[in-house]
């Protein structure tokens, strides 16, 4: 099964956030997840207003954090 996450979720997820529970975890590990294209220029949005800051590279952070 796929799952389209939202910005929300993706962040989450790249920041090891709790807010996602453990159910939520273990079936974006089991599943094909996909991210909208949207949801990066989002995050690209709030970074290029100071709202949100990545340790790198957003590509980097998806590379380590494989879903």
């Amino acid at each position: 099964m796929s799952y389209l996450i939202d910005t929300h979720i993706l962040l989450w997820w790249l920041n090891g956030d709790v807010r996602l529970g453990r159910e939520t975890v273990s079936i974006i590990k089991k599943s094909r997840v996909l991210v909208s294209t949207a949801a990066i220029w989002e995050i690209l949005i709030k970074i290029k207003l100071g709202k949100l800051q990545l340790s790198g590279p957003i590509e980097d952070a998806l590379q380590e954090n494989p879903m």
